[in-house]
């Protein structure tokens, strides 16, 4: 008999500690979706009240940013959400903390590059005087989700490592030159080296008068143009230069893969370690 009163027991406190669980869950959620709905409605105080104010968040572009942060970029309009899907939720429930996984399907810009994608998000939620808060959080861009580089982006940096170990600069630390990325998928790319050099005493454009060897060369190692089309590759974040035509022969028709890094108005492009070209977008 009290064999069976202790599996009694035992049954009613597991039943006791599921539905404890479940409750949970389903509130966890439920502030979820409440703190989307919020985001979309740029509703501060709701998300005031949510989020800690020593909230850590990690976005999809790997910056790392706070509760303040967050509500300045929804107050300057700077990020906007037009609509956010929550699906495949799961919670694990740790007492008074607890981890929300799912996806997410987001329609957003940051300032004038388009955000919209699949996402994977990983929330931590601690319960605070019987009240749950979000503590941190991360964000994963889905493999294959598109990226936008719509647009013109202005050259602020090209610089490689020398075998010493030295960053170079052949277009000078300032250069001029543009990126543009067109919606039907063409790529034009001019650089200049900064200064520019003097008009050439013995050349002239408009009566075909060429300059001598030594000028055209220098003329041809402070400048890079070509032009073609492009393609993203957002789950490994390389895009790719399909080249048509270049002023250096030896890049014309071929593909040109370059590891890119997007973090708002700011594009770098290479891989950071041993070559790195930087622009911002043109507003």
């Amino acid at each position: 008999m009290k064999r069976l009163h202790l599996i009694v027991f035992a049954l009613l406190a597991c039943s006791s500690t599921t539905a404890a669980q479940s409750s949970t869950a389903k509130e966890l959620i439920q502030l979820e979706n409440r703190f989307n709905d919020a985001l979309v409605q740029a509703d501060i105080a709701v998300i005031e009240e949510i989020e800690t104010d020593g909230l850590i968040f990690t976005d999809a572009t790997g910056t790392v940013t706070s509760k303040a942060d967050e509500i300045r970029s929804l107050k300057s309009g700077e990020v906007k959400f037009a609509s956010i899907e929550m699906t495949d939720t799961r919670v694990q429930d740790f007492g008074n903390t607890a981890v929300v996984t799912g996806k997410l399907v987001e329609k957003a810009q940051y300032k004038d590059t388009d955000i919209s994608g699949n996402y994977r998000f990983t929330d931590v939620w601690e319960k605070r005087d019987g009240k749950w808060q979000h503590v941190a959080g991360q964000e994963t861009l889905v493999p294959g989700t598109p990226i936008s580089l719509t647009g013109t982006w202005r050259v602020v940096e090209f610089a490689d490592l020398d075998k010493d170990g030295k960053w170079v600069y052949l277009f000078g630390e300032h250069p001029k030159g543009y990126f543009v990325y067109d919606a039907t998928g063409h790529v034009h790319i001019q650089i200049m080296k900064v200064p520019p050099l003097t008009p050439f005493p013995e050349a002239n454009s408009d009566d075909g008068k060429p300059p001598t060897p030594e000028h055209a060369l220098a003329a041809y190692n402070s400048y890079v143009a070509y032009f073609g089309t492009y393609t993203v590759d957002a789950g490994k974040l390389v895009i790719t230069h399909h080249v048509e035509g270049s002023l250096s022969p030896d890049y014309t028709d071929t593909d040109q893969p370059r590891p890119f890094r997007l973090e708002g108005d700011r594009l770098e492009i290479g891989d950071g370690k041993t070559w790195r070209r930087v622009l911002e977008r043109v507003r």
